[in-house]
């Protein structure tokens, strides 16, 4: 059975705060989370795996709304 890890367990593990975890989520630079029904959760060996190869980020950087519509703007004026 695989073990999954609250945000709480997760901070502990690397050692940062509960809101530095989402924020690492959210930009992409840590294993995704699981949702389980309302609950987030982590894969524990996502994590180890991703720990042991250096904490590559793991999916491409996100653009905001208001970057990608600054970006449409001046694409309009070129």
């Amino acid at each position: 059975m695989e073990t999954l890890l609250d945000v709480k367990k997760v901070s502990q593990l690397l050692g940062c705060s509960v809101r530095s975890v989402f924020r690492l989520a959210d930009s992409g630079r840590m294993p995704g989370r699981v949702k389980v029904g309302s609950l987030v959760r982590w894969r524990e060996s996502d994590l180890r795996e991703w720990l042991d190869a250096g904490c590559p980020r793991t999916q491409p950087p996100q653009m905001s709304e208001a970057a990608r519509a600054a970006l449409q703007a001046r694409k309009g004026r070129a």
